[in-house]
């Protein structure tokens, strides 16, 4: 079985122009083997008796109040990066399709009851995107800019940080793994779903001349405020739950587009529309959507996406009950 790998078909960040050859020999055909999987994985979404299933486990997860993965938040507040962080984190512990699916209906359900607004940046950044693909914005930016992002932002030495990188073979634990060394002289602000997509788009978007150096400080300026739940001096143990959590692990694969949770596209799609079909019900009387009530959801939410395959004016409608 392939090692899960971030397999959306348009990834936050461009292919890389200068490939590290550090990273794992076996990386690319890991990839490969990935993307096939994820091939399958939606082809098996497609069968009646496998969405069946999926619709029933979602609606048994859906259920169950107070058992959220990450606390509520104050109502109107934004969402918290660590709130997300904590949802791949859940995803990235399992292989099985219909409890990633039910992690992600469960923390977009939370998110459109306390803050609807921020549903559409939370989508992107779960499918592993900026914008729709028609827009063409990608990070385009390499390993070797990232880890020197890390290292500035750490203060440790890009020759470590290389080692490290031949040693793991993932950068995003690299990154978690160093943050114990950032020196700060205050605590910054915790990180928002809002402010990280946000960060992302600067970064893919700058231009000019000395472009690369403001990529490498908008990433410095993500990783300086990730992780602020640790204690001075304290790491993230990248051995235990695959580093768990860690903003800065989730950050930095982000920017190298290899999120590393098996997270199809369509499985997002269809938490979505079972989140929404949840919200919706929800508020009458808090009721329970029926099977019948989420396969209707997945039915309408196809045809508007087929039609116009943009998070950016979906997201919208689906909240506005569009």
């Amino acid at each position: 079985k392939s090692p899960k790998g971030n397999k959306g078909k348009t990834p936050i960040a461009a292919k890389s122009a200068d490939p590290t050859p550090e990273v794992d020999a076996g990386s690319d055909k890991a990839s490969e083997m990935d993307s096939v999987s994820e091939a399958e994985s939606e082809d098996e979404e497609d069968k009646p008796e496998v969405a069946a299933k999926a619709r029933a486990k979602v609606q048994s997860t859906l259920k169950a109040t107070g058992k959220e993965a990450y606390p509520d938040w104050k109502a109107g507040d934004p969402v918290p990066y660590a709130a997300l962080c904590t949802t791949f984190s859940k995803i990235e512990m399992t292989s099985k399709r219909l409890e990633i699916m039910a992690h992600c209906s469960a923390f977009m359900r939370q998110v459109a009851r306390l803050t609807p607004e921020d549903l559409q940046p939370t989508v992107l950044l779960m499918v592993g995107k900026l914008a729709a693909d028609y827009a063409g914005i990608e990070l385009g930016i390499g390993e070797s800019l990232i880890m020197k992002a890390i290292g500035e932002s750490t203060g440790r030495n890009l020759k470590i940080i290389k080692e490290d990188q031949q040693k793991i073979g993932d950068l995003g634990l690299v990154a978690a793994k160093s943050r114990q060394n950032q020196p700060t002289m205050f605590k910054p602000k915790p990180l928002t779903v809002r402010g990280v997509h946000e960060g992302l788009m600067k970064i893919a978007t700058v231009e000019g001349q000395g472009a690369q150096g403001r990529k490498v400080d908008g990433i410095k300026k993500l990783l300086s405020s990730a992780d602020t739940n640790l204690a001075k001096g304290q790491s993230v143990d990248i051995t235990k739950d695959k580093g768990g959590p860690s903003e800065a692990k989730f950050i930095i694969r982000a920017l190298e587009g290899k999120m590393r949770l098996g997270l199809a596209d369509k499985t997002v799609q269809v938490s979505l529309a079972h989140a929404m079909v949840f919200h919706t019900v929800s508020q009458d009387n808090n009721k329970v959507p029926s099977e019948a009530d989420l396969k209707k959801g997945e039915e309408v939410f196809k045809a508007v996406y087929n039609e116009l395959p943009a998070y950016e004016v979906v997201v919208p409608a689906l909240l506005k009950g569009g």
